[in-house]
């Protein structure tokens, strides 16, 4: 039995990470859940990528993920320290074309820096 629960927690964290190849009836689940069932099974590379990425950060806090969920997951992952990658996250989106989309999804950093206390990863006062 724990080889087939092992095998199913590997197949979970496929899933996470397979992007616009998840099974239609189960995006929300791998969108709310994926970065839990990747550290699960140790990888954590990949559920570092998924809490970089800001439209799948903007897809969790639609669906309510809270951030002291993400928080614990970056605790995790080393903290604060490599919770810094959002400031570089931030930086790439915003050289580009910025939309209200774009300054959305940063905001979402700024408010989990915020929440989290991350004083180096947030915006001091009067920056954005």
């Amino acid at each position: 039995m724990t080889q087939s629960v092992a095998v199913a927690k590997d197949a979970f964290a496929d899933v996470a990470v397979a992007g616009t190849s998840i099974p239609e009836c189960l995006p929300n689940y791998f969108v709310r859940c994926g970065v839990r069932h990747l550290l699960a099974v140790e990888r954590k590379l990949d559920a570092e990528r998924l809490l970089l990425d800001l439209e799948h950060l903007e897809r969790m806090d639609e669906l309510g993920v809270t951030w002291t969920e993400i928080y614990r997951w970056w605790m995790q992952l080393g903290g604060e320290d490599r919770a810094k990658a959002y400031v570089s996250s931030v930086r790439q989106a915003l050289s580009g074309r910025v939309d209200k989309a774009t300054l959305d999804r940063c905001h979402i950093v700024v408010r989990l820096a915020s929440s989290a206390m991350w004083l180096e990863t947030g915006t001091k006062p009067g920056q954005c």
